[in-house]
């Protein structure tokens, strides 16, 4: 026996007339976790470890790349990376975006996007179809609330299937006490491919120099860095506050990857210094 939801659908389908969910809404209010659910005009997802769940959006869907309260996107967490990544089954268009939290320094979110993007600068554009939406989290509670415009209702998901996630905070593999030389890095295997972030920074006070930079390799070894970057800072001022760090993300073919950093300065007086990666498979 049909319910009278599924009555009324019915009708709707042989009168011509689009069934609310595929005219933004509204949307069920819970979902079992790790089944696909559809995105809601507020969509809430909450997790403590790296997990994914498959979604469905019914309508094209803009999303502002600005992080904060009101605003399309709000991530709330303390975990190293805190953040959301939305992409296709078959990776080809992946959204990231993400908070560094535990950072001695400030930093404005980050956004990364690849592949079959709008390529229009500030926002980026989903048409209808399947995703896979995950939540970067590690340890520590993470919240993300995406406000989809275009859609209504609400549903808040909490997905429980474990996402390839790994990276932290790297302990050092060498680290002088005074600050002047610190490295540090990981390597993680990633067999289908998948995303890497890495961040190294030194804060010292001056005069003198400071460098930090990225590392990465496709190898187990640091002899096989492919790529290295940084540049150095110089503050002729004694006691005058400086930063030197770089940044990195982009997305991994399958293989072992090494990812790591390093810092040096030429000065008395160094703050903080450290290196920080992710890898995040698909």
């Amino acid at each position: 026996m049909r319910t009278a939801a599924a009555r009324v659908a019915v009708v709707m389908l042989l009168l011509g007339i689009p069934s609310a969910a595929h005219a933004g809404g509204p949307c069920d209010e819970s979902f079992p976790p790790d089944e696909t659910t559809e995105l809601c005009g507020l969509t809430v997802v909450s997790a403590t470890t790296a997990s994914v769940v498959q979604v469905t959006l019914t309508d094209a869907v803009t999303i502002q790349q600005k992080v904060g309260p009101g605003l399309d996107i709000e991530i709330d967490g303390g975990a190293p990376v805190a953040g959301f990544v939305l992409a296709d089954p078959d990776w080809r268009v992946v959204f990231f975006a993400g908070t560094l939290p535990q950072l001695p320094f400030t930093t404005a979110p980050i956004f990364r996007v690849w592949g079959e993007h709008d390529g229009v600068p500030g926002s980026e554009t989903f048409p209808p179809g399947e995703y896979l939406l995950y939540v970067l989290a590690d340890g520590d509670p993470v919240t993300v609330t995406l406000r989809l415009d275009g859609l209504s209702g609400r549903v808040d998901l909490s997905p429980t299937t474990p996402a390839h996630y790994g990276g932290g905070f790297l302990p050092p593999r060498y680290s002088v006490p005074t600050g002047h030389y610190y490295s540090a890095d990981r390597a993680e295997e990633m067999p289908l491919g998948g995303i890497g972030l890495r961040l190294a920074w030194i804060e010292a006070d001056g005069p003198g120099t400071a460098t930090a930079g990225v590392c990465r390799s496709n190898t187990e070894h640091e002899e096989g860095w492919l790529t290295c970057g940084g540049f150095g800072l110089t503050s002729q001022t004694p006691g005058e506050y400086f930063r030197s760090s770089e940044l990195s993300t982009e997305l991994f073919e399958p293989g072992i990857y090494n990812q790591g950093g390093v810092a040096h300065a030429a000065t008395s007086s160094v703050r903080s210094v450290g290196v920080l990666a992710i890898w995040l498979g698909r």
